[in-house]
């Protein structure tokens, strides 16, 4: 398909019809044997009234909710996996797209979020909380601040990123073991949604540097969906450019061209915004720490990486366009 590191937004916009078209086929297919395994608790009418919903209307709020309804089903919650399907399909869920405020999700929806959002972290003992309405709206503003920078600066990148994130929400995050908090995420079953650290630090650049962080996580999501990329075992450990537990090599991956794609992005702000310079030094302070980690995950990436044709192009352009930047 033509997939590289630099951005295109055919490529993108490819990926993200794809991905809503095999959520809509995918949650199709779970009414359609759910009614058949019981037509009560799961009517007919529910698989017909979201086959009504578009599937350029669905969101990653529908991803996540499939894949809760998924595990219930599982555990044999048929009554739980009802609800959370309906609340979907009657809930107005297709209108959260862009900035979601906290106030503007159905509470059920935001707990499991922040609850899924900190499965496999218990080690850090890190508790997620929604956000304060004044708070919300404060990061909401600095963040379209930041993105109007990327679209004046890197229109291209601004482009790929709005088509591959549709919805984005902000969370606080407590301090857990080690002063540890959780700054920004997104996953396979949040695909197109991610979750940003919204009291931490609210400024413009920490906002855009974790929507730009998120969206090279969500397109390597997206291409996975369609071809592996990563052939190394999950039980292999490496050191990780961004954290300090040793990690798989997919980790490793994800780090580095996450790294690159902010390198890429900051140092053309910096190149052709019009910047305060209390901005400027910020920016410089963000470059210099992602400049001093990126070819060590790189250099694990071409020494242990079995990597698909695919990756290794990719991380091999990013590679080469930072450092001619």
């Amino acid at each position: 398909m033509g997939y590289s590191f630099l951005p295109k937004l055919s490529v993108v916009d490819s990926l993200s019809k794809s991905f809503k078209y095999q959520l809509r086929d995918s949650y199709l297919e779970i009414l359609r044997e759910t009614n058949e395994f019981d037509s009560e608790i799961f009517p007919r009418k529910m698989h017909d009234d979201f086959s009504l919903i578009k599937p350029d209307l669905l969101n990653g709020f529908h991803s996540v909710v499939y894949h809760h309804a998924i595990e219930l089903l599982n555990e044999e919650k048929y009554i739980e996996a009802k609800d959370i399907l309906a609340s979907i399909i009657y809930g107005n869920v297709d209108s959260h797209t862009g900035i979601v405020l906290n106030s503007q999700i159905d509470t059920t929806l935001l707990n499991l979020m922040l609850e899924k959002s900190i499965i496999g972290l218990d080690s850090y003992k890190i508790d997620l909380e929604p956000m304060e309405k004044e708070a919300d709206i404060t990061a909401k503003e600095n963040l379209e601040y930041g993105m109007s920078i990327l679209k004046d600066c890197e229109s291209s990148l601004y482009d790929e990123t709005k088509n591959l994130v549709s919805s984005i929400v902000f969370f606080s995050s407590k301090k857990g073991v080690g002063n540890n908090k959780l700054y920004s995420l997104t996953s396979n079953a949040m695909q197109s949604l991610i979750m940003i650290e919204g009291r931490h630090n609210n400024s413009w650049i920490f906002l855009l540097d974790k929507y730009i962080h998120e969206a090279a996580h969500s397109l390597l999501f997206a291409i996975n969906l369609k071809e592996e990329l990563f052939y190394n075992s999950e039980d292999e450990r490496y050191s990780s450019p961004l954290r300090k537990d040793p990690r798989p090599l997919s980790g490793i991956y994800h780090a580095t061209f996450v790294i690159q794609r902010l390198i890429y992005a900051f140092k053309n702000i910096l190149k052709k915004a019009m910047l305060n310079t209390a901005d400027k030094e910020s920016i410089q302070k963000i470059l210099e720490f992602y400049l001093e980690r990126v070819n060590d995950g790189y250099e694990t990436i071409t020494k242990y990486g079995k990597l698909s044709p695919v990756a290794k192009y990719m991380i091999e352009e990013g590679q080469a366009t930072i450092q001619s930047a």
